[in-house]
Order: structure tokens, then C-alpha cells, then sequence
């Protein structure tokens, strides 16, 4: 397995499947940074060197925010919600869906009052 920004990839898989494991990576910005250091989307894992897994790394750091650091801006942006005190923070608060869904037949789960 090869270690990368905290999460071991499997040698066997594509490289486009697990770079998209990584949370703030999806298909697309897969793609567009495999095509960025000269890399098949569908070549494993295994054909990766040290070198290609070091460009990989450091241009995901220099240009994205990927795995906690975006946990911790996600979390931060809904504190600040809750805070000011808005629609979509008062929503968040009492655990309803907030952009707009119908709750009258949908969305039991998230209808359940939460105490905390």
C-alpha cells in the first residue's frame, strides 16, 4: 500500500479511484491532477514511482484544501452560521434541512428533534 496525505491506497486499484478516497478530491479534480503530472487516470497505483507520488502530493498541498483542514473550515462556516444567528444557522441548530427541502413528507430523520 502506498501512503498518501493520510490514507493508505491500495496497489491494485486505479489511481483516479483512490485519489478520490481522499475527502475534497472527487472525479473530476482526480482527473484534472492526474492530466496535471502526466498520469493515465487508469493506470494503477502500483506504476506509481516516489517521485510521481511527491508532485502529487505537493501540488494537492499547494492548491487544495483536502482531508481536516477542510473538515475544519466546513465546521468553522456552520459555527459562523449558528453564530450570526441566520436562517441556515437556526436550521442547522435545530438539526432541519436548510436549502430548501420540504419537510412535511420527506426528510424524517432529519426532522427528529435533537437535545443536545
Amino acid at each position: 500500500m502506498v501512503y498518501f496525505l493520510g490514507r493508505h491506497l491500495k496497489k491494485e486499484k486505479l489511481i483516479g479511484h483512490q485519489l478520490a478516497v481522499v475527502f475534497g478530491i472527487g472525479k473530476k479534480r482526480a482527473g484534472k491532477l492526474c492530466k496535471a503530472i502526466g498520469l493515465s487516470v487508469h493506470s494503477k497505483v502500483l506504476g506509481l514511482d516516489d517521485t510521481q507520488v511527491l508532485k502529487l502530493s505537493r501540488l494537492i498541498m499547494n492548491n487544495y484544501i483536502v482531508d481536516s483542514d477542510l473538515k475544519k473550515v466546513i465546521t468553522g462556516n456552520i459555527q459562523h452560521l449558528k453564530k450570526i444567528s441566520c436562517y441556515r444557522g437556526i436550521r442547522h441548530t435545530q438539526g432541519l434541512p436548510c436549502r430548501g427541502q420540504r419537510t412535511h413528507t420527506n426528510a424524517r430523520t432529519s426532522r427528529k428533534r435533537k437535545f443536545k
